[in-house]
């Protein structure tokens, strides 16, 4: 028996970040929270309908707590994390999915930051400078007292270990079919230009995935919210697997060639519905740009047992003016697939 699954992620734009200030493009009639959810639950609705499971990103906990009751009254179970900072309203990661369909058999939550730092090997020839006290002098200092380091001398590892941002990752069974699969959704840090920290939470965020599919022996779904395109290096580690030793500035302190090489490759699920990766799901013009930017960051990614239907009818079309706008809520759009195992 085939089992359908429905899957869709989803930037919904913490209320903390809609701010007319910086949506300057955007009515700010249509930034207010009364506004946007209106328009947020009617888009979720659609995929509720359908029994989708949601994969959601910069959910705030203001957003969490309007969220919850309306994702029970539709008899969905959420699991959230929250690890963003108070000027972003907390925002974190959620999965939500239909409890009549499925069965929740196990739920991880890992800041990737602390696994990076936990997988790390330090080096050999440390000298006093390097030593363990000073590395965890330097964490609670850049903790505590932010200042701007010394290029020279600062190791840019920290700076990833450092992130709160975290994974989430359940196992679910089907309760018709009696099958399982997991599901992950990780919102990657926005640090658009530096390499270090973007390769460094790519490569531990899916050596995560797949140690713990191996771990429940499983197939497994990661939805992934990130800061790259589809033609990136880093979108082709993720698909095409390989070393990005040579693309990241290597740490002061540790022996890191184990955390920068990915065996497995994962495939891109809108990719094999379309034959092509959405032609944007971010479109935004925020304070003193000029041209909206228009990307694609926003992947569901699938391990080799699912199969995708690609009669199903997502295809995203590209807004005819900047987000947020009358009819979409946030700055990103939905990608929504449908995968058969």
């Amino acid at each position: 028996m085939t089992t359908c699954i429905p899957v869709v992620i989803y930037n919904i734009l913490s209320s903390s970040l809609a701010k007319k200030d910086w949506f300057t493009s955007t009515n700010p009639e249509y930034l207010s929270s009364d506004y946007r959810f209106q328009n947020i639950k009617k888009k979720l609705m659609k995929y509720i309908s359908n029994g989708a499971l949601m994969l959601l990103t910069e959910v705030s906990t203001s957003d969490y707590g309007v969220l919850l009751p309306f994702f029970t009254k539709n008899k969905y179970t959420v699991v959230h994390n929250p690890y963003g900072s108070i000027s972003t309203g907390y925002i974190g990661c959620c999965i939500a999915f239909p409890t009549i369909m499925y069965e929740l058999e196990s739920v991880d939550i890992i800041r990737v930051g602390d696994s990076l730092s936990n997988n790390l090997v330090k080096k050999s020839n440390q000298t006093n400078k390097w030593s363990g006290l000073n590395l965890i002098f330097e964490y609670f200092t850049n903790l505590f007292f932010p200042i701007k380091q010394n290029k020279k001398t600062h190791d840019p590892w920290f700076e990833s270990i450092n992130k709160t941002n975290s994974l989430i990752f359940i196992t679910l069974k089907d309760k018709a079919a009696n099958k399982r699969f997991a599901a992950g959704v990780y919102h990657m840090p926005c640090h658009f230009t530096n390499e270090c920290i973007l390769y460094d939470h790519i490569v531990q965020t899916l050596q995560l995935a797949k140690s713990l599919a191996i771990k429940y022996n499983i197939p497994y779904i990661l939805g992934i919210d990130s800061n790259f395109k589809p033609n990136s290096n880093h979108y082709k580690l993720i698909t095409n697997g390989g070393d990005a030793t040579n693309k990241i500035t290597q740490s002061l302190a540790y022996d890191t060639k184990l955390n920068t090489v990915v065996s497995k490759q994962l495939r891109s699920a809108y990719y094999i519905a379309t034959g092509s990766e959405p032609v944007c799901t971010s479109y935004a013009q925020i304070k003193d740009q000029l041209e909206p930017c228009i990307s694609t960051t926003d992947y569901i990614f699938i391990s080799d047992e699912f199969s995708v239907n690609t009669n199903s009818e997502y295809t995203i079309q590209l807004p005819k003016s900047p987000l947020p706008n009358r009819t979409e809520p946030s700055d990103h759009l939905p990608v929504c697939v449908e995968l058969l195992l």
